[in-house]
């Protein structure tokens, strides 16, 4: 019994060839972000808290801050933001280097 490797080929060629590939109806003509613009957008975000536990801290200087656990509570949401952030730049840096170590 010899096995023809070559018309085997063929025919998975072709049944692939015939299966159609269904996109979802809702990603159809939208328009979808890139990897930059969620970095961006949440770049964004994490100095949006930075600068809002800024300008609790200084309202509390000036004592025209009633609430001292809205402070804290701004000033946890910001540092965890900034740990997360780092953490995120930490391993795309790793990812990086490794893509670029890759040899084709």
């Amino acid at each position: 019994m010899q096995i023809d490797f070559f018309k085997m080929n063929e025919t998975m060629i072709n049944s692939m060839e015939q299966k159609q590939v269904v996109v979802p109806a809702s990603t159809t003509g939208a328009l979808q972000k890139s990897f930059g613009d969620y970095l961006k957008e949440n770049m964004s975000h994490v100095n949006d808290l930075q600068l809002e536990t800024r300008r609790l801290s200084e309202q509390f200087a000036m004592g025209e801050l009633e609430n001292v656990h809205d402070l804290m509570i701004s000033s946890e949401k910001s540092g965890l933001a900034l740990k997360t952030a780092n953490t995120m730049r930490k391993k795309v840096l790793e990812i990086y280097r490794e893509v670029s170590q890759t040899r084709l």
